[in-house]
């Protein structure tokens, strides 16, 4: 039977998994410091064992950051609509309905843009078919009024 790794052992691993993990670090001097022998300590870097935490610290690390990023992107795409909407939304000081739909388009191209993106983060459908396929959609009255005034847009 196999002996276990004393590090992996040890109480203080994740302290020495830190401190050999730092650029630089003497492994002597962590091995003294834990009261450690250097070759159990070699063992222990050569036979995977701290690589195998750093993957995974690694790995949390991505995770956190792919969820901040996500987070932050909801954020944007939030602000986007309620920009959007209060352009549509748009009444003179007489209080008619008055839409900015410049700044409503504006803000349907950042929307699609956002959403490219967040696609292509998410990996949901990052390339193209092959043969692209045609499908019927029914387009919401407003954006019906968008592509409207589109012409008068671009003047």
């Amino acid at each position: 039977m196999a002996r276990k790794c004393t590090i992996c052992e040890h109480k203080d691993r994740n302290k020495i998994d830190s401190a050999v993990a730092v650029k630089g670090a003497s492994l002597r001097t962590i091995a003294t410091q834990y009261r450690i022998t250097i070759s159990s300590l070699r063992r222990h870097i050569s036979n995977g064992h701290i690589a195998e935490k750093i993957v995974q610290a690694q790995h949390a690390h991505e995770v956190i950051e792919a969820d901040t990023i996500l987070s932050q992107m909801q954020t944007v795409k939030n602000e986007l609509w309620i920009i959007h909407k209060e352009a549509r939304d748009r009444k003179t000081n007489d209080g008619d309905k008055y839409p900015d739909n410049p700044l409503a388009l504006k803000t349907l191209t950042q929307l699609d843009k956002h959403l490219e993106t967040e696609s292509k983060i998410l990996g949901v459908n990052p390339e193209p078919p092959a043969n692209p396929v045609t499908v019927n959609l029914n387009i919401a009255e407003e954006v019906r009024k968008l592509v409207g005034i589109l012409p008068a847009v671009k003047r």
